[in-house]
């Protein structure tokens, strides 16, 4: 038995063809658990980066991590709302998210964990938080004409390198500016 029949309303259905609904019943909340999830996650990629000693490694594990976290929070909400596009379990669209989807969510968590491992770059991990917070805020968009994950290669990761290297700007410029301060 799927959640839905236990929760009638839990998710709305669009009115509107090709048009989204959040997945928890208002966008705001969406919003409220994307924050929540991109806070858990950016406090397990600091709080874990003394855990090893390569910052390659560290990268790819905690790439690894990111990927399956944010695909979570695509495939269960699907899961147990029983909102799967139709024929999202075709053979093309699953070599597509192996191919294409799960390596660049990998890439979207794993850079930044690398530079703040190696680098001490905190505003990598800004960037992280506010990258985190626009893939999981998307992933939870239910229903449409296609899935979210057909577009998601063209769109998002252009939209989490901007937000990522924005907030390494922020931090260089910051700390520019205080070494100019301080001396």
């Amino acid at each position: 038995m799927r959640i839905s029949e236990y929760f009638p309303g839990t998710h709305q259905v669009p009115t509107m063809p090709g048009t989204t609904g959040p997945t928890f019943g208002t966008r705001l909340f969406d919003a409220s658990v994307a924050v929540g999830l991109a806070s858990l996650l950016v406090t397990a990629v600091y709080v874990l980066r003394g855990t090893v000693d390569d910052p390659r490694r560290f990268a790819t594990v905690s790439g690894v991590g990111y990927a399956l976290v944010c695909f979570g929070t695509y495939a269960i909400p699907r899961y147990l709302l029983d909102a799967f596009v139709a024929g999202v379990f075709t053979a093309p669209f699953l070599v597509w998210v192996l191919v294409f989807v799960l390596p660049v969510l990998a890439a979207q968590g794993g850079v930044p964990a690398y530079l703040y491992a190696d680098r001490g770059s905190v505003g990598a991990l800004g960037g992280l938080f506010l990258a985190t917070i626009a893939t999981i805020w998307y992933h939870l968009a239910l229903g449409g004409e296609s899935d979210v994950l057909v577009l998601y290669p063209a769109v998002l990761p252009a939209i989490a390198a901007v937000l990522i290297a924005g907030a390494i700007a922020v931090e260089v410029g910051a700390r520019a500016t205080v070494d100019t301060i301080v001396g």
